[in-house]
Protein backbone atom coordinates (compact mmCIF):
# COMPACT_ATOMS: atom_id res chain seq x y z
CA UNK A 1 0.00 0.00 0.00
CA UNK A 2 3.12 2.49 1.28
CA UNK A 3 4.84 1.08 -1.78
CA UNK A 4 2.57 2.57 -4.31
CA UNK A 5 4.11 6.10 -3.71
CA UNK A 6 7.38 5.50 -4.34
CA UNK A 7 7.54 8.65 -7.43
CA UNK A 8 5.84 11.02 -4.40
CA UNK A 9 8.43 9.79 -1.67
CA UNK A 10 12.07 9.73 -4.36
CA UNK A 11 11.35 13.50 -4.87
CA UNK A 12 10.52 14.09 -0.80
CA UNK A 13 13.58 12.63 -0.05
CA UNK A 14 15.89 13.95 -3.40
CA UNK A 15 18.51 15.59 -1.13
CA UNK A 16 19.18 12.80 1.55
CA UNK A 17 19.38 10.71 -1.60
CA UNK A 18 22.00 12.74 -2.78
CA UNK A 19 23.65 13.06 0.77
CA UNK A 20 24.02 9.07 0.76
CA UNK A 21 25.37 8.88 -2.89
CA UNK A 22 28.05 11.75 -2.20
CA UNK A 23 29.19 9.27 1.11
CA UNK A 24 29.34 6.66 -1.24
CA UNK A 25 26.00 4.45 -0.12
CA UNK A 26 25.58 1.92 -2.66
CA UNK A 27 21.76 0.26 -2.25
CA UNK A 28 23.70 -3.08 -0.99
CA UNK A 29 25.20 -1.19 1.60
CA UNK A 30 22.02 0.26 2.79
CA UNK A 31 20.37 -2.95 2.81
CA UNK A 32 23.31 -4.11 5.00
CA UNK A 33 22.90 -0.97 7.36
CA UNK A 34 18.71 -1.89 7.72
CA UNK A 35 20.02 -5.47 8.89
CA UNK A 36 22.19 -3.42 11.55
CA UNK A 37 19.35 -1.60 12.97
CA UNK A 38 17.03 -4.03 12.93
CA UNK A 39 18.98 -6.26 14.86
CA UNK A 40 20.15 -3.15 17.78
CA UNK A 41 16.43 -2.94 18.10
CA UNK A 42 16.04 -6.76 18.76
CA UNK A 43 18.92 -6.44 21.19
CA UNK A 44 16.84 -3.85 22.57
CA UNK A 45 13.64 -5.30 22.85
CA UNK A 46 14.77 -8.63 24.60
CA UNK A 47 17.33 -6.32 26.42
CA UNK A 48 15.94 -7.49 29.79
CA UNK A 49 17.89 -10.79 29.10
CA UNK A 50 20.83 -9.05 27.87
CA UNK A 51 23.80 -7.61 29.79
CA UNK A 52 24.37 -4.98 30.53
CA UNK A 53 20.98 -3.42 28.64
CA UNK A 54 18.96 -4.96 31.54
CA UNK A 55 20.01 -1.78 33.28
CA UNK A 56 18.17 0.21 30.70
CA UNK A 57 14.60 1.24 31.76
CA UNK A 58 12.21 -1.04 30.16
CA UNK A 59 10.11 2.35 28.53
CA UNK A 60 13.71 3.47 27.14
CA UNK A 61 14.46 0.39 25.87
CA UNK A 62 11.35 0.11 23.75
CA UNK A 63 11.73 3.48 22.42
CA UNK A 64 15.55 3.06 21.43
CA UNK A 65 13.76 -0.15 19.84
CA UNK A 66 11.23 1.74 18.08
CA UNK A 67 13.89 4.04 16.58
CA UNK A 68 16.10 1.63 15.31
CA UNK A 69 12.48 0.00 13.96
CA UNK A 70 12.21 3.33 11.88
CA UNK A 71 15.72 3.66 10.93
CA UNK A 72 15.53 0.11 9.60
CA UNK A 73 12.42 1.30 7.84
CA UNK A 74 13.77 4.16 6.04
CA UNK A 75 16.58 2.22 4.90
CA UNK A 76 14.51 -0.21 3.28
CA UNK A 77 13.38 3.07 1.22
CA UNK A 78 16.28 4.49 1.01
CA UNK A 79 18.31 1.35 -1.27
CA UNK A 80 15.60 1.38 -3.91
CA UNK A 81 15.39 5.75 -3.83
CA UNK A 82 19.42 5.91 -4.37
CA UNK A 83 19.39 2.24 -6.87
CA UNK A 84 16.46 3.86 -9.11
CA UNK A 85 18.65 7.45 -9.13
CA UNK A 86 21.84 5.71 -9.82
CA UNK A 87 20.80 3.66 -12.53
CA UNK A 88 22.41 0.67 -10.30
CA UNK A 89 19.50 -1.44 -10.00
CA UNK A 90 20.74 -5.06 -10.34
CA UNK A 91 19.55 -8.57 -10.04
CA UNK A 92 21.58 -9.15 -7.27
CA UNK A 93 20.97 -6.65 -5.55
CA UNK A 94 17.32 -7.24 -5.62
CA UNK A 95 18.11 -10.63 -3.87
CA UNK A 96 20.28 -9.13 -1.29
CA UNK A 97 17.63 -7.09 -0.02
CA UNK A 98 14.96 -9.37 -0.23
CA UNK A 99 17.18 -12.19 1.95
CA UNK A 100 18.01 -9.23 4.42
CA UNK A 101 13.98 -7.85 4.62
CA UNK A 102 13.29 -11.43 5.60
CA UNK A 103 15.88 -11.73 8.00
CA UNK A 104 14.91 -8.39 9.59
CA UNK A 105 11.93 -9.59 9.93
CA UNK A 106 12.47 -12.81 12.06
CA UNK A 107 14.99 -10.91 14.38
CA UNK A 108 12.35 -8.44 15.61
CA UNK A 109 9.31 -10.58 15.06
CA UNK A 110 11.50 -13.11 17.65
CA UNK A 111 12.78 -10.36 20.26
CA UNK A 112 8.86 -9.39 20.76
CA UNK A 113 8.35 -13.43 21.08
CA UNK A 114 11.66 -13.73 23.62
CA UNK A 115 11.40 -10.57 25.72
CA UNK A 116 7.24 -12.38 26.52
CA UNK A 117 5.42 -9.43 24.61
CA UNK A 118 3.35 -11.74 22.83
CA UNK A 119 2.05 -15.34 23.55
CA UNK A 120 4.97 -17.47 21.29
CA UNK A 121 1.91 -18.80 18.78
CA UNK A 122 0.98 -15.54 18.13
CA UNK A 123 4.05 -14.65 17.42
CA UNK A 124 4.92 -17.53 15.14
CA UNK A 125 1.79 -17.13 13.64
CA UNK A 126 2.29 -13.45 12.82
CA UNK A 127 5.88 -14.20 11.37
CA UNK A 128 4.87 -16.82 9.42
CA UNK A 129 2.31 -14.80 7.40
CA UNK A 130 4.81 -11.84 7.02
CA UNK A 131 7.21 -14.42 5.44
CA UNK A 132 3.86 -15.69 3.44
CA UNK A 133 3.13 -12.16 1.95
CA UNK A 134 6.64 -11.91 0.87
CA UNK A 135 6.95 -15.65 -0.53
CA UNK A 136 3.65 -15.27 -2.10
CA UNK A 137 4.45 -12.15 -4.23
CA UNK A 138 7.98 -13.63 -5.21
CA UNK A 139 6.32 -16.72 -6.31
CA UNK A 140 3.69 -14.91 -8.06
CA UNK A 141 6.01 -12.76 -10.11
CA UNK A 142 8.30 -15.54 -11.08
CA UNK A 143 5.27 -17.30 -12.56
CA UNK A 144 4.40 -13.93 -15.05
CA UNK A 145 2.55 -11.61 -12.79
CA UNK A 146 4.65 -8.42 -12.33
CA UNK A 147 3.81 -5.68 -9.40
CA UNK A 148 2.17 -7.67 -7.13
CA UNK A 149 2.31 -5.48 -4.43
CA UNK A 150 -0.97 -5.64 -2.93
CA UNK A 151 -2.38 -6.42 0.40
CA UNK A 152 -3.32 -4.32 3.82
CA UNK A 153 -0.13 -5.39 5.31
CA UNK A 154 2.99 -5.55 3.17
CA UNK A 155 6.10 -4.21 4.53
CA UNK A 156 6.48 -1.02 5.15
CA UNK A 157 2.69 -1.33 6.86
CA UNK A 158 4.12 -4.01 9.35
CA UNK A 159 6.97 -2.14 9.79
CA UNK A 160 5.41 1.23 10.49
CA UNK A 161 2.98 -0.31 13.10
CA UNK A 162 5.12 -2.23 15.09
CA UNK A 163 7.67 0.88 15.13
CA UNK A 164 4.56 3.11 16.35
CA UNK A 165 2.92 0.65 18.64
CA UNK A 166 6.53 -0.15 20.80
CA UNK A 167 7.48 3.38 20.97
CA UNK A 168 3.80 4.26 22.11
CA UNK A 169 3.65 1.45 24.84
CA UNK A 170 7.51 2.31 25.68
CA UNK A 171 6.03 6.25 26.59
CA UNK A 172 3.26 4.75 28.32
CA UNK A 173 5.86 2.47 30.57
CA UNK A 174 8.08 5.58 31.28
CA UNK A 175 4.99 7.60 32.53
CA UNK A 176 3.85 4.77 34.86
CA UNK A 177 0.11 4.41 33.03
CA UNK A 178 0.67 0.84 33.64
CA UNK A 179 3.28 -1.83 34.57
CA UNK A 180 5.49 -3.41 32.79
CA UNK A 181 4.54 -6.83 30.33
CA UNK A 182 1.44 -5.17 29.21
CA UNK A 183 -0.87 -5.63 26.50
CA UNK A 184 -0.51 -2.94 23.58
CA UNK A 185 2.36 -5.20 21.64
CA UNK A 186 0.32 -8.01 22.37
CA UNK A 187 -2.82 -6.85 20.83
CA UNK A 188 -1.29 -5.64 17.88
CA UNK A 189 0.63 -9.27 17.27
CA UNK A 190 -2.77 -10.82 17.36
CA UNK A 191 -4.20 -7.80 14.78
CA UNK A 192 -0.91 -8.77 12.05
CA UNK A 193 -1.19 -12.11 12.32
CA UNK A 194 -5.06 -11.45 10.81
CA UNK A 195 -3.95 -8.69 8.68
CA UNK A 196 -0.68 -10.61 7.23
CA UNK A 197 -2.61 -13.65 6.91
CA UNK A 198 -5.32 -12.11 5.29
CA UNK A 199 -2.76 -10.16 2.65
CA UNK A 200 -1.76 -13.68 1.68
CA UNK A 201 -5.50 -14.40 0.75
CA UNK A 202 -5.60 -10.98 -1.20
CA UNK A 203 -2.70 -12.55 -3.01
CA UNK A 204 -3.79 -15.44 -3.42
CA UNK A 205 -7.21 -14.65 -4.99
CA UNK A 206 -5.20 -11.86 -7.35
CA UNK A 207 -2.90 -14.55 -8.49
CA UNK A 208 -5.83 -16.95 -9.05
CA UNK A 209 -7.88 -15.10 -11.34
CA UNK A 210 -4.67 -14.20 -13.78
CA UNK A 211 -2.07 -17.15 -14.01
CA UNK A 212 -2.88 -19.48 -16.78
CA UNK A 213 -4.90 -22.89 -15.07
CA UNK A 214 -3.69 -25.00 -17.73
CA UNK A 215 -0.03 -26.80 -17.83
CA UNK A 216 2.96 -26.33 -19.81
CA UNK A 217 2.13 -29.45 -21.67
CA UNK A 218 -1.23 -28.81 -22.37
CA UNK A 219 -0.39 -25.34 -24.08
CA UNK A 220 2.33 -27.21 -26.38
CA UNK A 221 -0.51 -29.62 -27.21
CA UNK A 222 -3.01 -26.82 -27.99
CA UNK A 223 -0.62 -25.32 -30.05
CA UNK A 224 0.13 -28.52 -32.21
Amino acid sequence: MLGKFKEALTKMFLPVVNGAIKLGLTPNRISVLGLFFAITSSVFIVGNQIYPIFYINEGWRLILASIMIFIMGFCDLLDGLVARSTGTITVFGGFLDSVLDRYTEVFIFAAIIIAGYCHPIWGIITLAGALLVSYARSRAESAGLKNLGIGIAERPERLAIIGIVTLIQGILVLMSVFPTQQQLIYWTIIILAFLTHFTVIQRFIYAYKRLPKTSTKEKRNNKK
